[in-house]
């Protein structure tokens, strides 16, 4: 009970009196639905869309959770999505698990753009395609069951209890354990390249990605995309710093390729409060950079830099580890 009040004190301190009085009611409703009716699932108005999020025991731990009672998530990166994507555009949603971001790029791009999106998990995919079916969605959103590399072949997914943590790595965060608890659950899983999956689909103006560390090699495979590509194309990453080395996992590597391709780094989200050393200063202050904004989502405070050079981007990401997400941006080649 006092741990109920003292997360009930602090989202009144970060959320003011009304999210958090809709936070409590969403909860006690998820409760009630969940005891009282036996159901395993909620139908929510997410933003401008709905979404079939699950609340069984089974089945709560990942995304659904938050959206059930905030109704929203990763505003730092929405906020990017909402002032870069236009009408018509053509987009790549790679790790589109259950299809909070695809709608949400459907929303803006509308029936005149196109959302190709990409999962790996069968429980992942079977709730996104609930999902696009539940918003009448699929003549503008395609959902490809697959994962992304630098090849086709096949991998094997190793499965998380928490449904946004599934992992290419073997050490995934939370493994789940087989229903004999003998060992951990995996899922072979057939592997695209962004270079072969994009031969025939037209121009791909926005690429969104958040693959659990496997970034890397979705950008080896996205060869030919980015060299025979005249047409202005933008790609946000989330960043996973403990995932990258200086083997296969190289993202300095890629990075420094895709800087020599003519994209920069337009907007960087970092934490701002985040110090180098328990005495100094903040890794970007430090370096003359202020964020230009900052806002409060997830329970942390982000600030979005820009106009930061390409070797501290090579920096932050891939030494410092102070980077939540990236956006990096290359104009039409024929401007």
């Amino acid at each position: 009970m006092l741990d109920k009040l003292r997360k009930i004190s602090t989202l009144l301190r970060e959320m003011g009196i009304i999210k958090t009085y809709k936070a409590v009611y969403n909860s006690i409703h998820v409760i009630f639905r969940k005891k009282v009716l036996r159901k395993d699932f909620v139908i929510k108005r997410i933003h401008n869309y709905k979404m079939w999020l699950p609340i069984s025991n089974e089945a709560i731990k990942g995304i659904a959770p938050a959206l059930i009672v905030y109704g929203v998530r990763e505003e730092d990166q929405l906020l990017v999505i909402k002032n870069e994507l236009r009408q018509g555009m053509r987009v790549l949603d790679i790790g589109a698990n259950i299809g909070y971001y695809s709608l949400l790029l459907e929303s803006i791009v509308g029936s005149s753009g196109k959302v190709y999106s990409i999962e790996p998990s069968s429980e992942n995919f079977k709730l996104l395609k609930t999902n696009i079916a539940l918003n009448n969605k699929e003549d503008v959103i395609e959902a490809i069951h697959a994962g992304v590399s630098d090849n086709i072949s096949s991998n094997t997914l190793h499965l998380s209890e928490h449904s946004n943590s599934h992992s290419f790595f073997d050490n995934t965060r939370h493994p789940r354990k087989t229903s004999d608890n003998n060992g951990f659950d995996t899922e072979e899983v057939n592997m695209i390249s962004i270079d072969s999956f994009t031969e025939d689909k037209g121009p791909i103006h926005f690429v969104r990605m958040d693959v659990e560390g496997f970034e890397v090699k979705v950008f080896c495979g996205m060869n030919s995309f980015i060299e025979n590509s005249n047409h202005e194309i933008k790609i946000l990453f989330e960043v996973h710093r403990s995932r990258y080395d200086d083997n296969e996992f190289n993202m300095r590597k890629e990075l420094t390729r895709l800087f020599d391709a003519g994209f920069i780094p337009k907007t960087l989200i970092a934490k701002p409060l985040l110090k180098s050393k328990p005495w100094g200063l903040h890794p970007f202050s430090e370096r003359g950079y202020s964020p230009k904004i900052t806002i409060r989502t997830d329970g942390f405070k982000r600030g979005f830099y820009s106009n930061i050079s390409n070797n501290d981007v090579l920096d932050y990401v891939c030494s410092i580890g102070c980077v939540r997400a990236l956006l990096l941006c290359r104009k039409s080649k024929d401007k």
